[in-house]
């Protein structure tokens, strides 16, 4: 199985999270395979972006399939720990080599 790789850039706030659910679920739904967000292009992520990831990952996980972060930013870190999801949520440091990507919010 090869993941699948949704790079986001910019602040990810409420005013974005229609278009980020968007790409996840027809990520979700065109290929059966992981996904990975890379978050390294990332200034800034809220809540309701924390959420939709949170949405993808629990669509993700019904299906036997899993949704990792990586390099999410600071502010990130500290919604994920806040709302007590980092053993919930599987966030990475670094950047991640896929196969197939997917264009920027």
């Amino acid at each position: 199985m090869t993941d699948v790789r949704l790079s986001l850039s910019g602040e990810i706030d409420l005013a974005d999270r229609d278009d980020l659910e968007h790409k996840l679920n027809t990520l979700i739904r065109c290929c059966g395979d992981d996904l990975v967000v890379d978050c390294a292009a990332v200034t800034f992520i809220d809540s309701s972006g924390i959420g939709a990831l949170v949405d993808a990952r629990n669509r993700l996980y019904e299906q036997g399939r899993r949704l990792r972060l990586v390099a999410l930013p600071d502010s990130g870190r500290r919604v994920v720990e806040i709302l007590d999801l980092s053993m919930f949520l599987n966030v990475e440091d670094g950047s991640v080599t896929t196969h197939l990507t997917a264009s920027s919010v």
